[in-house]
């Protein structure tokens, strides 16, 4: 199993969502998932109806919880 698969199922994404890279710094103590909407069209947020996607939002970071 490809490390991307892995951590697709443990995180639960499927189509058109898709895991393009994981990234492990033991340094850092830190593992980065970069995850890509792997289509190019989308839902409009007001009428819910398909149409193409032309706009990307800016790469963001998430940081769970220490335990």
């Amino acid at each position: 199993m490809e490390i991307e698969d892995h951590y697709a199922q443990l995180l639960g994404t499927n189509s058109p969502w898709e895991i393009s890279s994981v990234d492990l710094s033991i340094e850092k103590q830190q593992v980065d998932i970069n995850i890509e909407y792997d289509d190019n069209e989308g839902l409009c947020p007001e009428c819910a109806t398909l149409c193409k996607k032309h706009d990307d939002r800016k790469q963001r970071t998430w940081r769970h919880l220490d335990t």
